[in-house]
């Protein structure tokens, strides 16, 4: 059945000898676990009942959250964001399955944070992701290959042995990054060309290496989270390019003025990639310091890998 509903021998006339057999095989609807006990399908974020079609608690995305954040920023996304939402009356019922579409959509397995299908890219993101982790917890991840043929970031339950502790315990960073790779919302990574980039609402950024230029309004950035066509995504300077001049790119430095030891820093992708997921979480949970989660971030990544190393102090 289209919604994850199974149909065994005896139902409606159906015998055996047509194929309609039961099976012990525990991962049932999209390949989510099923509880015994319960019969609900386990999807991560909230159990779903395949019989009713329809999940047992509501979606966690809240419209008035992220429409009050993005208004105090720019009122005119605000109302995008709220009239985007109202043009598809299928989302207002937050216990329905993939807007009622089955046969289309499917709902996010959890694994939330999107990772490029181009074999290098992938390689380098995930690499970047682990660092960002520190060894011990990097471990824990992999790269899953969703139904849909795209790729996910993946957590080893107890890590590559199956014996450790749960992801988000091995330390802060992986705390909460795990609760991002977890969220039903997709968070998509992209690594980019420098150039400007446009959001859904108008609003651009270029996307080039660091520097003292980069204090200016409008300067370069090497990665911006935001609404691209429709999706909720990071772009990121790829720094496994080459120039023009035969170099990888590099993602440059913060200026010694954000810094609490007044000196420049250069970027590492694990730093930067844990900055823009900070971004990411604050719009999938409707935090209104989006600056100051990143930078929080970005210190608890600092210090894992350097614990002695200079802290950011501002955005």
């Amino acid at each position: 059945m289209p919604f994850g509903e199974e149909l065994f021998a005896g139902t409606g006339g159906r015998t055996t000898g047509q194929g309609y057999t039961g099976d012990n095989i525990r991962q049932k609807f999209t390949s989510q676990e099923r509880d015994n006990e319960t019969g609900l399908d386990y999807f991560l974020a909230r159990y779903y009942s395949s019989s009713q079609g329809r999940f047992t608690s509501v979606d966690p995305f809240n419209i008035a959250l992220d429409t009050q954040v993005a208004a105090e920023l720019n009122p005119e996304r605000a109302r995008a964001l709220f009239n985007a939402y109202l043009s598809q009356p299928q989302q207002w019922n937050r216990y329905a399955y993939a807007i009622n579409n089955p046969l289309l959509y499917v709902d996010p397995t959890g694994e939330s944070i999107q990772l490029s299908n181009d074999k290098d890219e992938r390689e380098r993101q995930l690499q970047a992701l682990r660092e960002a982790v520190g060894a011990e917890a990097g471990a824990y991840l992999y790269a899953n290959q969703g139904e849909d043929g795209n790729y996910y970031v993946g957590i080893y339950e107890g890590g590559p042995n199956g014996n450790g502790p749960t992801f988000e315990q091995v330390n802060e960073v992986a705390g909460e990054i795990g609760a991002v790779i977890r969220d039903t919302q997709v968070l998509t990574l992209e690594l980019v060309r420098p150039g400007t980039v446009t959001d859904d609402f108008g609003d651009s950024q270029y996307i080039g290496v660091a520097g003292r230029a980069s204090l200016k309004p409008g300067g370069p950035s090497p990665g911006v989270t935001g609404i691209f066509n429709g999706r909720l995504t990071i772009k990121m300077l790829d720094w496994g390019k080459k120039t023009w001049w035969g170099s990888n790119y590099d993602l440059g430095y913060l200026p010694g003025v954000l810094m609490n030891d007044g000196k420049d820093n250069m970027m590492t992708p694990s730093v930067m990639l844990g900055h823009e997921i900070a971004h990411g979480r604050a719009r999938m949970t409707g935090e209104k310091d989006s600056r100051g989660a990143a930078v929080r971030l970005e210190n608890k990544i600092r210090k894992l890998q350097y614990p002695n190393g200079p802290q950011r102090k501002t955005h």
